[in-house]
């Protein structure tokens, strides 16, 4: 719970003020991202969450995932965490692409030093 708090910290700190349309896309992206990760990481000790499935109860239940994006995640099966850390990844450094901390490798390295921490 650790890393997904300070990812969202750092992740929400980044964008410029005031923020552009598309960061609070991608903040949003991030956000769902990370709530999923979550769930992933207390799946095995939850018989609610165990039963869950991608294409119905991460889209329209909770939210968490578009229609495309639960096909892709299913489709990963028993590997489903990490190619989630790999989604929210790449949606981070697209958003650190796009503002003022595009230049600072040292908030890259903590951000993918958090995501290692995820696994």
């Amino acid at each position: 719970q650790g890393a997904i708090h300070d990812i969202g910290l750092l992740c929400g700190s980044s964008p410029d003020v005031p923020v552009s349309p598309s960061s609070k896309k991608k903040l949003y992206k991030i956000y769902r991202y990370l709530n999923l990760t979550h769930v992933l990481c207390l799946k095995s000790f939850s018989a609610s969450l165990r039963d869950m499935k991608f294409e119905t109860d991460y889209v329209h239940k909770l939210g968490l995932l578009t229609e495309d994006e639960a096909i892709l995640v299913s489709s990963m099966e028993n590997k489903a965490r990490d190619g989630m850390l790999t989604l929210l990844a790449h949606t981070m450094g697209e958003l650190l692409n796009e503002t003022r901390m595009a230049d600072t490798s040292s908030q890259r390295m903590v951000l993918n030093q958090k995501i290692c921490d995820l696994r």
